[in-house]
């Protein structure tokens, strides 16, 4: 299975420390340019609840 990846849940798989499970469910995964200068900010906040 193919996915192209928005930033919402690679920033919650960070979050827990589970973005290997990107490469363990999806045969092969797409980050769009604006996605990955999305979350390649350094110490952007984020909210948890």
């Amino acid at each position: 299975m193919k996915i192209v990846a928005d930033t919402s849940p690679l920033i919650a798989f960070a979050i827990l420390d589970k973005l290997d499970l990107l490469e363990q469910i999806f045969s092969e995964y797409r980050i769009p340019q604006a996605v990955f200068a999305e979350i390649s900010v350094w110490n952007k906040p984020f909210l948890v609840p």
